[in-house]
């Protein structure tokens, strides 16, 4: 084989490129590398922030329209002033109430409120009853409503009065379950 020699001049060289070659790799490596992917990390933290930050201002949003809607709920205790008030519209219409029962079922957050009114009276006296519980506050569903004609009406008798029995339902708030998350 040939014999290649090197001048002095020429190895001193050498090894200077190869040790600012591997000067340059080394200073890449654990310099520059790590710098490049802690700033992707961080610009990640910060998109990951900014996308929790929108979603608490949501959940803000949420929580204020929602204490805004339970603002028309009434409570349980409260229970009774809506049975005084469909009492008051069944008497403002000059029904004549055979029974209102109430019946609760119990939920996570709020309780259901069923009430069932029997009731006699004229067709548009049950009208303006129904009418003035679909706009009655706190917002009260009508479920059902039935209405039925007495026997003596069926035979041709012009007077009497109709039988009805609606079925209602409404939502109470219940106490509010104390909790560490705001």
């Amino acid at each position: 084989m040939a014999d290649i020699k090197f001048k002095e001049q020429q190895k001193e060289m050498a090894i200077k490129a190869a040790v600012g070659a591997a000067a340059i790799l080394l200073g890449f490596m654990f310099i520059v590398k790590p710098f490049f992917e802690e700033t992707r990390a961080l610009k990640l933290k910060i998109d990951v922030s900014k996308e929790r930050l929108k979603l608490f201002d949501e959940t803000e949003l949420v929580r204020a329209k929602l204490e805004k809607l339970e603002g028309f709920f009434l409570t349980v205790p409260e229970r009774s002033v809506v049975l005084g008030k469909i009492s008051d519209i069944v008497s403002k219409e000059k029904l004549d109430i055979d029974t209102i029962t109430p019946k609760t079922e119990p939920g996570e957050i709020y309780l259901k409120l069923f009430v069932d009114v029997s009731a006699r009276g004229s067709f548009f006296q049950l009208v303006k009853f129904l009418k003035n519980v679909d706009t009655f506050n706190p917002a009260i569903k009508i479920n059902a409503v039935t209405i039925s004609r007495p026997p003596m009406l069926l035979k041709g008798k012009k007077e009497g009065k109709l039988q009805t029995s609606v079925s209602l339902e409404t939502y109470l708030k219940q106490r509010a379950k104390k909790s560490n998350v705001r």
